[in-house]
């Protein structure tokens, strides 16, 4: 018997570069908007002014800021979806780790800068350093907990623009973040990728390139986020067998799909799946992984566009209903790179990329030229399989969840074998921390 586990690494980089004026940065500095998946690289002058600055995505309900993280989640993964040009390619982000380094960006913008981006993210700097703040000490306090998060801000201690200690402050205080001065040389990039190294056990080894640094750099803020965690149901060997998956562009691939009975089922108008749980020690499962298949008359670029929405998986997870689940999904692995300018400046946040106009005054005195966002990178990795530690079976999970199995019942099946939704969940805080689409199997 082997545990079924579960490996998710996300991490971001958001890298605040000093374009002074005088010279001293490009006049139009070139930032590649997505470089693994086929788009062009964007001028930041270009990417300011193909969008209308004045109406940028708004949640409906102003400074709540789980509703302000869950709209700008589904929001950020159906435009990174809808942005790659080769639409065969697997999909898998951490609009988490994006939303909490953008808010801790946020403390440090001021004036235009800051209403737009209050905006995007839904709510104000208070709430969200209220929120960060709780949940990452909740994240500390509990040593049993599946999920990590960790902050760091690296400041170029060589610029001629400082970084204000109230905003260091702020970051050290609200998000735990770990703060290092040093020089922008490869030896720093080399540190900065032993740090997401580190924080990601080993999933993500690095995150920049070893000549990203340069001298217009003011500083690189990161944020991590790590999950790994055991099924509550096992899966016996016999559980493990290959099934056909079938492609988004047609082919089909025979990849180890793993079997089991569930008791979580879920449905609505256009799509049905399963939810599996995680290990949490004694305690009621906070994590769980969904898995949404839309109907067969939908495909998966409608469902994106047209049915994702910011509470969809909230409404089915209120709405599970108790049958009989024969689930099956494929053991999958996905690596991504995404570099977000482009589809961050979608969303309405292409000010905080124009040198010219974005105003961070709240994090340095820019009196020499204005700072603004230069790249924002985010990389993730996860992995879907039977292995992992052995333990002792958790099977109270179906009880808790009102999930047991009834004696009389009726039986669905569910069978993961072509383009699917998936996200990790956090029950207690009612987000999803990861979400991704499967869409092509390698043999």
């Amino acid at each position: 018997m082997r545990k079924g586990k579960v490996f998710l690494s996300a991490m971001l980089l958001s890298a605040m570069i000093l374009s002074a004026l005088g010279g001293c940065g490009a006049a139009n500095q070139t930032v590649s908007s997505q470089d693994e998946t086929g788009l062009h690289d964007v001028s930041t002058e270009e990417l300011v002014h193909t969008n209308d600055l004045t109406k940028p995505v708004l949640p409906e309900k102003k400074n709540d800021v789980k509703y302000g993280l869950k709209s700008f989640s589904a929001e950020l993964f159906k435009k990174q979806y809808e942005a790659a040009e080769d639409k065969k390619e697997n999909v898998f982000l951490s609009p988490f780790s994006v939303y909490a380094a953008l808010s801790m960006v946020q403390l440090g913008a001021d004036g235009e800068t800051r209403e737009v981006m209050e905006n995007v993210l839904g709510c104000d700097e208070k709430n969200e350093s209220s929120f960060f703040k709780k949940y990452m000490n909740d994240l500390s306090d509990d040593n049993k907990s599946s999920l990590s998060v960790a902050n760091s801000l690296w400041i170029n201690e060589e610029s001629e623009v400082a970084v204000k200690e109230n905003y260091i402050n702020k970051v050290r205080n609200f998000y735990n973040a770990e703060v290092f001065y040093d020089k922008p040389t490869p030896e720093t990039t080399d540190k900065i990728n032993q740090w997401a190294n580190d924080k990601t056990k080993g999933m993500i080894p690095s995150i920049l390139n070893p000549d990203a640094l340069n001298e217009n750099m003011l500083s690189v803020l990161l944020n991590a986020v790590c999950f790994d965690a055991e099924w509550c149901r096992e899966y016996y060997e016999d559980e493990i067998a290959d099934r056909t998956f079938n492609n988004y562009d047609g082919s089909t691939c025979e990849i180890p799909f793993m079997n089991s009975t569930e008791g979580s089922y879920i449905e609505d108008d256009h799509s049905e799946g399963f939810i599996k749980y995680y290990k949490n020690g004694d305690e009621m499962p906070r994590y769980a992984f969904v898995a949404i298949l839309p109907k067969e008359d939908v495909t998966i670029d409608d469902y994106v566009s047209q049915y994702y929405q910011a509470d969809t998986i909230n409404s089915l997870i209120d709405n599970i209903q108790s049958f009989k689940v024969e689930a099956s999904m494929p053991k999958y692995e996905i690596d991504t790179k995404y570099e977000l300018p482009a589809t961050l400046n979608a969303m309405g946040l292409g000010l905080i990329f124009d040198k010219d106009n974005a105003n961070f005054r709240e994090m340095a005195d820019d009196k020499h030229g204005n700072v603004s966002v230069n790249r924002v990178i985010h990389k993730a990795h996860i992995e879907v399989d039977e292995h992992g530690t052995k333990a002792a079976a958790v099977t109270a999970i179906d009880t808790v969840t009102n999930t047991a199995v009834p004696q009389k019942i009726e039986t669905r099946v569910v069978i993961l074998d072509r383009p699917f939704v998936f996200a990790i969940y956090d029950y207690e805080e009612k987000i999803p921390l990861f979400i991704g689409v499967y869409k092509t199997a390698e043999n």
